[in-house]
């Protein structure tokens, strides 16, 4: 196995070491793996790995909100409402909420 020796920033490094961390992995370990994935040729199914591979290290957090049918159906009609009381326009130009 070869040894690189690579130039960054001070802090940097120290930013990349407190998330190596919080990931469980040294820095080392990350570059030698993302080095790895940007010396294999690339394919087709390289975003869906990239994908699934990022869901395995990424945990979201949805500070406790549900996700609710009848507020996304709600929030989608007050968007293209007709009703000038409900933001929209009959002309098909968006409202200064993005909507139509």
């Amino acid at each position: 196995m070869a040894n690189l020796t690579v130039v960054v920033d001070d802090e940097v490094l120290k930013r990349a070491r407190k998330r190596a961390i919080d990931l469980g992995t040294s820095v080392s370990a990350f570059v030698a793996r993302e080095m790895e994935r940007f010396a294999q040729p690339e394919t087709t199914d390289t975003p869906l790995k990239d994908l699934v591979e990022l869901s395995k290290r990424v945990h979201g957090d949805s500070g406790g909100w549900k996700w609710n049918r009848q507020e996304s159906y709600e929030e989608r009609l007050g968007r293209w409402s007709r009703n000038p009381k409900g933001g929209g326009s009959d002309n098909g130009e968006p409202d200064d909420r993005g909507g139509r």
